[in-house]
């Protein structure tokens, strides 16, 4: 039998620990990257994965697709079922189908509350807290988008979910067991991360409140059985009251080993109480066999995909580096996270639920080196396989516009207008995607730690955050410093006459407002605000200049108050606010042209040093 398939067979939830109830989730604390055991947040990797709102603090569930689900896992009688839901349709009627389900097995779901229609949607949880009586067979509940539909004015829209509760059941009268290591509860079939000491205590408490639990007998079964013993046990438990027993631990080997404790009692619901032991014979765990390949695809300029063969193994560590090829290599023991630097060598991706990654912040004409090493054992007992590690190297394309203008002569009178028709017809990406289609796919990056850093456009000055992102809320210590900068901001442009600018006469975003040519993220205290709607220029006399030292208000040549950004960003700057000019000039009868108190000169003088 194969190690993998054997691991699947004895540790069943070892890919998906399940929780101890009762168990909540706020969506904020954690975050929605690492949900609460025996939580699974189905909703993508890129996009809006929440709202900046929620009923009990800064952010909800945002679930805007069918087959998006959140789904949790637990392995006790539960009691009921809380939450707090809203959908989403920017004040317009909600439709679609939005089911709440339950289950015995996570195969086979019942449906206990469906939501199909709102008359109204509100953008906050004004309706009151739900309550969903579950099954005490039931072991799964999920939030499920059973059916999607596209967001107008006759319905469709997302689904907003908060402080999501399952509750335990009632306490039992009768005997019934619940083990635990310290503090910590080990859930009936689950899995203990052992390490490699020669002992460990375990605590078997009687949560009945009238019966004695009897204890007939602790056995130790599986692959390794033979390397562990059993102490003395209590065989009764008075209720409310505990008892201990202890596993020792003899390895005659190094590595990985095996078994299951079967704890044999009086209970109706958890006889045996199984316990799956993973323990280590001395430093590590056993070594894995190695990745047989990778590959490359999906070669873009600022994308790819990396593909790997799977081995008979637990988990796999990529490691990436621009240039030159990788020599360094993972240490047995270390735990590394995405972000980390192993030399000069990035970690490009860590776990064991995948074999295909899309690596973040690529950059054109840029050559790759990616390398997958397959390892075994957790945290501290790593043992990573550097023997043979497959590679590959890439280099993205050169991001060359290809025949995009073609026809379009620079010498004509007519090239302004010849130009205008060929970009004013594109396709529109909402505001509020902003975050999907930019921010994820292009413009974060992996830092230490598993954390994300975005860098403000203006200044600098690095974003560095825990996912999920989240933009400035408002208010000083806001969790998000980071906002949406219009270069050509918004007060210049002749469509903002106010009213309900920037929603159009037909309820849709004004497609200047959201084109994401003039869309940058800058830090708003230091970046956005000082630049506020002034003119760009060469500063002069210096009123203020960001901390790092980049991104400074203050007075030009001619007195005029302007705001001069870091020099890598002048070039862009300059040609993101001729392409709105040429763009949307003459749109819906309106003549665009640059305050008077925007240098042309400086602007054209910037795009030629920052090509």
């Amino acid at each position: 039998m194969k190690k993998t398939l054997l691991i699947t067979l004895l540790f069943p939830v070892m890919a998906f620990a399940q929780a101890v109830l009762p168990t909540s989730w706020g969506f904020t604390t954690p975050g929605v990257s690492t949900p609460p055991t025996g939580w699974q947040y189905n909703v993508g990797t890129n996009g809006n994965l929440t709202y900046a709102f929620g009923k009990g603090d800064a952010l909800s569930a945002r679930l805007d697709a069918t087959g998006e689900n959140i789904t949790i896992n637990f392995s006790e009688k539960p009691g009921v079922l809380t939450y707090y839901i809203s959908p989403q349709n920017a004040g317009k009627p909600w439709t679609g189908q939005f089911d709440v389900q339950e289950s015995d097995d996570g195969l086979n779901w019942t449906t206990i509350h469906s939501y199909t229609s709102t008359t109204t949607s509100a953008t906050n949880f004004n309706n009151p807290m739900i309550t969903d009586t579950l099954k005490s067979s039931t072991r799964w509940v999920r939030f499920y988008y059973t059916n999607k539909l596209k967001g107008d004015a006759t319905g469709g829209g997302n689904i907003a979910i908060d402080l999501i509760t399952v509750n335990s059941a009632p306490a039992p009268t009768v005997g019934t067991p619940l083990i635990k290591n310290g503090t910590n509860t080990i859930l009936d079939n689950s899995t203990f991360l052992f390490g490699n000491s020669s002992s460990k205590s375990f605590t078997i408490e009687n949560i009945g409140t009238v019966d004695t639990l009897k204890i007939d007998s602790i056995i130790i079964s599986g692959q390794h059985a033979g390397k562990f013993s059993i102490g003395n046990f209590a065989q009764a438990i008075a209720a409310t009251a505990s008892d201990t027993f202890s596993v020792h631990f003899a390895p005659t080997d190094s590595g990985s080993h095996f078994a299951t404790v079967s704890v044999y009692n009086n209970s109706p619901e958890n006889n045996p109480y199984r316990i799956n032991l993973y323990a280590i014979g001395g430093l590590y765990a056993t070594s894995p066999a190695q990745v047989a390949s990778i590959s490359v695809s999906n070669v873009k300029t600022h994308k790819l995909q990396i593909d790997y063969s799977k081995a008979n193994t637990e988990s796999y560590l990529v490691l990436r580096k621009a240039g030159n090829a990788i020599t360094d290599m993972p240490a047995n023991g270390v735990t590394y996270k995405k972000g980390d630097y192993i030399g000069t060598s990035q970690v490009a991706y860590v776990g064991s639920d995948t074999a295909s990654i899309r690596p973040t912040y690529i950059m054109a004409n840029t050559q790759y080196t990616f390398t997958v090493f397959a390892f075994n054992g957790y945290a501290g007992y790593e043992n990573y396989n550097t023997v043979n590690a497959p590679s590959a190297t890439v280099t993205t394309l050169n991001g060359q516009v290809g025949n995009y203008y073609a026809g379009i002569d620079t010498l004509n009178s007519n090239f302004v207008t010849q130009l205008h028709n060929k970009i004013i017809n594109h396709d529109t990406v909402f505001y509020s995607n902003y975050l999907s289609v930019m921010v994820n796919n292009y413009l974060t990056r992996d830092t230490s730690g598993g954390k994300k850093v975005v860098n403000c456009v203006y200044t600098d000055s690095a974003f560095v955050y825990d996912e999920p992102f989240t933009w400035w809320t408002g208010t000083v210590g806001s969790k998000g410093q980071l906002t949406r900068e219009h270069t050509f901001a918004q007060s210049w442009m002749p469509s903002n006459t106010g009213g309900n600018w920037p929603n159009a006469s037909n309820g849709k975003e004004f497609p200047e407002y959201n084109d994401m040519h003039n869309l940058f993220p800058a830090n708003q205290i230091i970046a956005n605000a000082k630049r506020s709607n002034y003119p760009f220029g060469e500063v002069q006399q210096v009123t203020y200049v960001s901390p790092t030292g980049k991104g400074k208000l203050g007075i030009d040549a001619e007195g005029k108050t302007v705001y001069e950004p870091r020099d890598d960003q002048k070039g862009d700057l300059a040609r993101a606010l001729f392409y709105m000019l040429v763009c949307y000039d003459g749109v819906n009868g309106k003549q665009w042209r640059l305050p008077s108190t925007q240098e042309v000169n400086v602007l054209l003088k910037w795009h030629f040093q920052d090509p």
